[in-house]
């Protein structure tokens, strides 16, 4: 069986061999991560088994030699191509191995190229010979180093990049004149083709047992061979004595056994350390034992080994886990421990040992916490979650928070002086108590250090803009008693007044009188009693206004100042008993007067916590939302307006969702509002009033949740949050999708979207530019569905086999393989397109008057996302481009342009007399690059199915304006295989 590799996806071809009645076969049959398919032709190899097949991944094609045809051993070269399921047969020039089966062969690269070329050794008749073979000239050339091994047949070969060596293990050989089963291991090395073929036998240290017709291949980071199974005794067909061991053999350390993989478990932190090629894995609580693990396992793509750190991170499950690019180190924060309590330590591993940070006690972190996903954010450089409604950050040395404020239920003034809102105190929908200041402007949000006063929620705030201060008065604590002290803060330093001032109250109303310069107060709750008195600020004391008539006592009214009629208006409110006003009163100073009665025709409904403020383009007062009823239910989401005379309701294009106490503010010449109860996803919102509509200026920030799935989109630069479960509930679950973006939360209203649920794992698919997502839970079922975010919309996927629902995975990306890996308790599953696309870059450009040193090549690299996707552009970057005209030239072949042999020196047509520069597709499509172009985006690849699979070829040519000769020059070529999403 020969093996290559399409874009990180592995395809296996499976030829011939001898059926359990003994009858040899044909058939040639493949395997591409969907399923095994019978792709033989006519013109293939004869029936025949014991022949080698070995894998050239770079023109992805596969070799075979030899074997035995029932009648005599051949020794004939077949070559076949995955992408077209042909066969060739190659007619070698010179003499070659004799016939033979039991060979090995194995594959070296020798740097890329046409450099590349097959070792075979030994054979049927205890060969001890080495071969070389030319794939690309379909030459043989036997080779004589000083030392062999002894000759062998059904031992097995691979090739590991680290040291660019071929291993060789066990086979059967001869001892004296019987056959033995061998446990040697040899190393052959060959600097290039022209090398000195040397084999050196590597002895010493634990090795596995002598076997014959056992697997050998390269680990998924090439930095290992694996080796699988064999039989370890004579006769051959004895099958009792099937092995079923598995080992690896590194260069630098030499072989070691490996493991079974890990047992299952929920729970886990799982990331991909990029630097090493590997998933490491910590953690999680098996199942169904329930046994909390400090265990280390490391994932190399085909693999699990268990790694035995002598210090690790104590025993934990639900921790966060990511790679930290800048410093190769993966970082792990948090979790639950064996006895359920949330962690807080930071720890970090290398590959080799787990090494717990610590930090100065004046230094922040995040609170304890679980179940969050971390990321790597690749703009800033540093790895980050969600903990809290805040957005943590560790660069390796401090932790740091991105804090935007929870809105919902703050209570906020506008400064006009300073073009700043105010956000001070308040307690959100899910009874958290805000502490602490904070501004919005044009930076978004700043939290302003320093010491406050004291916690509180209910309490009237106001910007005093004849003084250029921000009034505070009264409110609650946290026990419930109403507060009755009054602080002013300039924009920079807290004053407390300490005179005397309006008895104790919460909810009351709230305007400014600019015209009289006075912060004017009404109403509010005693907490227990209603209250139905006016008060007014100057800066400097407060004073009671006795009126003769005034609104009845009542709690949750809203008041704005009307300067184009010198008049303060109120409306509605909760006067007790479960009933709520929408009656219309207004204030000039000295006398209370009702404009308009409680149940009164062609008014807004009767309402509390409502928001009124100065539409300064309309002209009016504008009223928008408030509950229903004195109990806070229901969220309004009407806008009205009151020109003096009369209230009208408008019908904006666009409008906030139902909310009730929040803020309505006077910004200028447009209407701001700010926080309150809205839905999930509008509590934190700041809309904006034009006039005529309503606009939203900033999404806030996500409710604080537990459970929500993140990744780190690098193609957009987003972080990408969906889902998650109330903080401290077990019920609650949104599915909302949210962007994080630089230090701003921007909400995404996708058509479709996967339904809520906390628990669901994200992850960037890189070789494709999609975040995918799996699992979840509601509490009622764990589901396990697989959905895609292109950026724009959520895309439902349906795989043809699917892990078990699931809300305690991990999930990370294989770089190399470029698939999604899960594990858990449904144990390890990977997740990739079944026709991945590919882009493979080969042989090398010219120098060009850009090139940095000056004999650096000019050259395309694919961006890591890159691939021939049916319907999408394919995106290559410049290394060393010229200045100067440019043109990127599509072919169908990279052998023949028409009769001309490719590649092509330029040096011939006298387009560049530099030997280095070649044609090396055939330009059966030319386009034009930009000038000064740093980058190439394709045409759109054609979108249909038939032609999945197939091949196109790429290169750039320039004019180099910068040599006074204008030559041309050429980049590398790149071979991209068409493939679907």
């Amino acid at each position: 069986m020969g093996a290559a590799t399409v874009s990180g996806q592995p395809t296996y071809v499976l030829f011939g061999g001898q059926g359990p009645s003994g009858v040899l076969s044909a058939k040639t049959w493949k395997y591409n991560g969907s399923g095994w398919g019978d792709v033989s032709g006519l013109g293939g190899p004869s029936a025949r088994r014991g022949h080698a097949m070995v894998a050239n991944p770079v023109t992805q094609t596969m070799f075979l030699f030899g074997g035995y045809d029932g009648v005599q051993d051949k020794d004939d070269v077949w070559e076949f191509a995955p992408q077209t399921d042909t066969w060739v047969q190659r007619n070698p020039g010179g003499a070659g191995p004799s016939t033979r089966q039991g060979c090995c062969m194995a594959f070296h690269p020798h740097g890329g190229g046409t450099n590349g070329r097959v070792y075979l050794f030994g054979g049927s008749a205890f060969d001890d010979e080495t071969w070389e073979y030319n794939p690309y000239t379909s030459v043989w050339t036997p080779l004589f180093p000083a030392v062999s091994p002894p000759g062998r047949y059904l031992a097995s070969m691979a090739y590991v990049s680290v040291g660019s060596r071929v291993v060789l293990f066990g086979g059967i050989g001869l001892s004296g004149s019987s056959a033995v089963v061998l446990a040697d291991t040899w190393v052959f090395t060959r600097s290039g083709p022209s090398g000195v073929p040397t084999w050196t036998q590597v002895t010493g240290g634990a090795s596995p047992a002598a076997r014959y017709s056992h697997g050998l291949t390269v680990s998924a980071s090439g930095a290992d061979v694996v080796l699988l199974g064999g039989t370890d005794a004579l006769p051959v067909g004895a099958a009792s004595t099937v092995l079923e061991e598995t080992w690896k053999y590194s260069v630098l350390g030499g072989w070691t056994k490996a493991v079974p993989a890990p047992s299952p478990r929920d729970g886990v932190a799982m990331a991909y350390d990029k630097a090493r090629e590997r998933h490491v894995m910590f953690g999680g609580t098996t199942t169904p034992a329930g046994v909390v693990l400090n265990e280390t396992w490391e994932l190399d793509g085909l693999n699990w080994s268990q790694r035995s750190p002598s210090s690790p991170p104590p025993a934990r499950s639900d921790a966060a886990m990511a790679f930290d690019e800048m410093r190769s180190k993966v970082v792990l924060y948090g979790g639950r421990s064996a006895s359920g309590q949330d962690l807080a330590d930071t720890w970090e591993w290398d590959g080799m040992s787990w090494t717990p940070r610590t930090f100065p006690p004046s230094s922040s972190a995040p609170p304890a916490a679980s179940g969050m996903q971390m990321i790597f954010d690749s703009r800033r450089g540093c790895v980050s979650m969600v903990v809290g409604g805040d957005m943590w950050s560790f660069d390796g040395g401090v932790w740091t928070a991105d804090q935007i404020p929870p809105l919902g239920g703050g209570i906020s003034a506008f400064d006009m002086q300073r073009g700043k809102l105010v956000l001070f105190g308040g307690q959100n929908g899910i009874g958290q108590y805000r502490i602490g200041l904070w501004e919005w402007g044009a930076q978004g949000w700043q939290s302003i250090a320093g010491s406050h006063p004291a916690w509180r929620n209910g309490h009237a705030m106001a910007f005093d803009g004849a003084r250029a201060r921000t009034v505070v008065f009264g409110g609650h604590d946290a026990n419930y008693q109403a507060l009755a002290d009054t602080w002013v803060w300039s924009g920079s330093v807290w004053s407390q007044h300490l005179g005397s001032g309006p008895p104790p109250r919460a909810a009351a109303a709230v305007a400014e009188d600019g015209a009289r310069q006075r912060v004017v107060v009404f109403g509010g709750d005693s907490m227990p009693g209603l209250l139905g008195d006016t008060w007014e600020w100057n800066g400097t004391d407060w004073n009671q206004v006795n009126t003769a008539s005034s609104p009845s006592p009542r709690r949750g009214a809203a008041m704005a100042y009307d300067p184009a009629r010198s008049r303060i208006v109120l409306f509605g409110g909760d006067t007790g008993g479960g009933l709520s006003e929408n009656d219309t009163w207004e204030f000039d100073g000295s006398q209370w007067l009702q404009r308009v009665a409680s149940g009164a025709v062609g008014s807004p409904s009767r309402r509390v916590a409502l928001a009124m403020a100065w539409d300064p383009i309309g002209q009016r007062v504008l009223l928008f939302g408030g509950a229903d009823a004195a109990a806070s239910s229901g969220r309004n989401d009407e806008t009205w307006a009151w020109n003096g005379l009369a209230w009208s309701q408008l019908a904006p294009t666009t409008s906030p969702p139902g909310h009730h106490s929040h803020a309505l503010h006077r910004r200028g010449q447009d209407v701001v509002m700010i926080g309150g109860f809205g839905t999930n996803s509008s509590a934190n919102q700041i809309w904006s009033w034009n006039g005529t509509d309503w606009s939203l200026d900033d999404a806030g920030a996500p409710m604080p949740c537990k459970h929500a799935g993140l990744a780190f989109d690098t193609r957009s630069g987003r972080a990408i949050q969906f889902g998650g479960q109330v903080s401290g509930s077990s019920s609650g679950y949104f599915g909302e999708t949210w962007e994080w973006d630089e230090g701003r939360w921007d909400i995404r209203v996708p058509p479709f979207s996967p339904s809520p649920r906390a628990g669901a794992k994200l992850v960037f698919d890189a070789a494709r530019s999609r975040v995918v997502l799996f699992g979840g839970s509601d509490g009622v079922s764990t589901f396990d569905d697989t959905w895609e975010w292109n950026g724009v919309a959520w895309s439902q996927r349906s795989p043809a086999s699917i892990p078990p629902g699931s809300s305690a995975h991990g999930i990370s990306f294989d770089l190399v393989r470029k698939v999604v890996v899960a594990c858990g308790s449904f144990s390890t599953w990977d997740y990739g397109p079944v026709h991945p696309a590919t882009v493979t870059t080969y042989g090398a450009g010219c120098p060009t008057t850009s090139s940095v040193p000056s004999t650096a090549p000019f050259a395309l690299r694919p961006l890591p996302w890159t691939g021939a996707w049916l319907g999408e552009t394919v995106e290559m970057e410049f290394e060393n481009a010229p200045v100067g005209l440019g043109l990127f030239l599509w072919g169908f072949s990279d052998t023949a342009w028409t009769t001309i042999p490719l590649p092509v020196p330029l040096y011939l047509a006298g387009l560049n007399s530099a030997p280095s520069c070649y044609l090396r597709v055939s330009p059966d499509i030319v386009d034009t690059i930009p000038l000064f172009a740093t980058r190439y985006v394709s045409p759109t690849m054609p979108n249909s199915t038939t032609l999945l699979g197939g091949k196109l070829f790429g290169q750039a040519a320039y004019i180099d304006m910068g040599d006074p000769t204008w030559p041309v020059v050429s980049s590398n070529a790149a071979d991209f295989q068409l493939g679907s999403k």
